[in-house]
């Protein structure tokens, strides 16, 4: 015998009248489900298990349905939990959906291990109801069938709509407006933007068409199903608008500068457990990543795990907030900038104003001590004035302000030297006084074998430059002695031309602004200038034009061979980029040009075949 409280036992009873009547019979035992007369809160329920297969076989003592001993216990507590549900509630409950609920099946054969019982329908399960309150009195003689504990109920699939998955959304413009109800004169709740991603709630038909109910990020509403991408074409565009970030899940992890593992020598450096960054790329087995701005790399996938990151719809609050945010921080910033601006200010007042008061003392300083050495001062000037006049003699006469340089040598012929005692080189000091064959001269073609024709020996000492030149001839074929003819007195140096000085001129002008800065465009001598407005400056100097470009220097000079051996000071030689003139220098001699070479050495001495020149002009007699 089975005791229930009230709601329970009525419901229960109520199950056994409609579902069971007196009694009926499952499973070869029959079932009895009385009202007890004692108690009419409590039903009786006894097993049968003296009745025999001819019973049950006959109609007239087997009147009532057989049902599956399977079901019986299922579907009582379902009964009861029913009408607990209707009897506990203000609603109304169809009899007619009760009686289907506990529905009466034909007999069926007891289930066995190989044959699972046929699993309860979903549609039947109803939730747990609550325990009694009252305890349960079993007797002796009953069979007590326990209620079955209902399965909790299964959570509410979303609507569906012929797809699965995100959708993404795709409006003509940068973002569509999400709004209360399926119209465009609807309410406005937030705004989605391209590329962001949704979760479609419901289809329902609106204005112009379908309409999806969405939800993303914090907003809920609708939007037109025609601006989103669904189900398996979504599913395709995931990897293209997502930000994956990669987590690093391994110790030391390495970064190679190409995706393969055979490569020894390809390992950048090693990443940290836990090091996240953007995956860019794949390529086989490896994700190539943007490990900071512009430095990329490939790490194996096998040791990453990846998270994707979509954007989602902003409500109107969110962007209110956001631009609320965003302004009082620009007037933080300019607040902050003001208040940096004040203090500059005031601390730059406050550095003059010292300035002012340190020098107005410096002066009242200065005074008094004039006042104090005027004395002194009128005593020592004479002394002093002897001093200074014999120190700026000193300085005239070891300031060298030219020198001159000539051969006093005989004829040369191809393959002799020019010898240091064949050379007279002359200093002139800025005291007026000269000196003959001075200490610390030099010139690099001394002792070197001469070529035939004309050679334009360099001569420098100190900061003074100058020139000689010698004659080489082909050595005569001597047929016969030749008598020595008497010995005569060497013939005069040759001056120096008109012409070969304005050329030294020009290079000595131009090597005073070597170290200066090279600037792409600029013709500034001191400030900054490229190479042909360093031609163009220099020469300006002079009078004389070159026109502005090194292409158009070439072509306005008249042209000189490119050869070391003819090359005179003041030529210019270009150089090119695969045929196309692009650089120009001046020659100075020596092998050596004077150039704006480029903005990391600016204008330099260089040698004038560091690359070999493609042309040589001259714009000097």
């Amino acid at each position: 015998m089975i005791r229930r409280t009230k709601h329970s036992l009525i419901s229960l009873g109520l199950a056994g009248v409609l579902a069971l009547s007196a009694s009926t019979s499952f499973g070869g035992c029959r079932v009895y489900a009385d009202p007890v007369s004692e108690d009419p809160e409590t039903i009786q329920v006894t097993l049968d298990t003296d009745v025999t297969s001819a019973d049950l076989a006959d109609p007239k003592e087997n009147t009532n349905e057989v049902v599956d001993a399977s079901d019986l216990e299922i579907v009582m507590a379902g009964a009861a939990v029913a009408l607990n549900r209707y009897l506990e509630s203000d609603f109304t409950y169809d009899s007619t959906e009760l009686l289907a609920r506990i529905h009466i099946h034909p007999t069926a054969p007891t289930p066995t291990e190989t044959e699972p019982p046929e699993p309860i329908r979903e549609e039947t399960m109803v939730p747990p109801v609550e325990e009694p309150t009252e305890p349960i009195v079993e007797t002796t003689p009953e069979v007590v069938v326990p209620p079955t504990e209902a399965p909790t109920e299964a959570p509410t699939e979303p609507p569906h709509v012929g797809y699965k998955g995100m959708a993404i959304s795709q409006p003509p413009e940068a973002y569509v407006n999400v709004r209360t109800a399926p119209s465009a004169s609807a309410k406005k709740v937030g705004k989605i933007y391209s590329n962001a991603v949704a979760d479609v709630l419901e289809e329902v038909p609106g204005e112009g068409g379908a309409w999806f109910l969405i939800t993303s990020g914090t907003v809920t509403g609708y939007v037109k199903a025609e601006f989103f991408v669904i189900g398996e074409a979504a599913l395709a565009m995931k990897d293209a608008i997502a930000t994956r970030i990669g987590t690093v899940n391994a110790y030391n992890l390495n970064l190679r500068s190409t995706p393969s593992v055979a490569n020894k020598n390809n390992i950048v450096t090693k990443l940290a457990r836990g090091t996240q960054t953007v995956i860019v790329g794949e390529e086989g087995e490896f994700y190539k990543i943007e490990l900071d701005e512009g430095y990329f790399g490939y790490i194996h996938r096998d040791y990453v795990d990846i998270e994707y990151q979509f954007g989602h719809a902003i409500s109107l609050d969110e962007e209110r907030l956001a631009a609320e945010k965003a302004y009082q921080e620009q007037l933080e910033r300019e607040a902050e900038e003001a208040r940096l601006a004040e203090e500059a200010r005031a601390a730059e007042e406050s550095r003059l104003a010292a300035e002012a008061e340190a020098a107005r003392k410096a002066e009242e300083a200065r005074k008094a001590e004039e006042a104090r050495l005027a004395e002194e001062s009128r005593k020592a000037a004479e002394a002093a004035s002897r001093a200074a006049a014999e120190a700026e003699a000193a300085i005239a006469r070891t300031t060298l302000v030219q020198v001159s340089a000539r051969y006093i040598g005989g004829q040369k012929y191809v393959g002799d030297a020019v010898n240091v005692n064949e050379v007279e080189i002359i200093a002139y000091y800025l005291d007026g006084h000269t000196e003959t064959n001075p200490n610390g001269w030099a010139c690099n073609l001394i002792g070197v074998p001469m070529v035939a024709g004309d050679i334009v020996y360099p001569v420098q000492l100190g900061d003074q430059m100058t020139q000689f030149v010698v004659t080489a001839i082909e050595r005569p074929v001597e047929t016969q002695p030749v008598e020595t003819p008497p010995e005569t007195q060497p013939n005069p140096p040759t001056p120096i031309s008109e012409a070969d000085q304005l050329r030294l001129a020009i290079c000595e002008y131009a090597k005073q602004f070597v170290g200066n800065p090279y600037i792409l465009g600029g013709t500034d001598l001191l400030h900054g200038t490229d190479c042909s407005g360093f031609v163009m400056r220099v020469f300006q100097q002079f009078g004389i034009s070159t026109t502005r470009t090194s292409k158009s220097q070439a072509a306005a000079g008249t042209p000189v061979p490119v050869d070391l051996n003819t090359l005179r000071p003041g030529d210019l030689l270009f150089y090119d980029t695969d045929g196309r003139i692009t650089h120009v220098a001046l020659y100075i001699g020596n092998g050596q040009i004077v150039h704006a070479a480029n903005d990391k050495f600016g204008i330099c001495i260089w040698d004038a075949f560091y690359r070999t020149p493609c042309k040589a002009v001259t714009f000097l007699p």
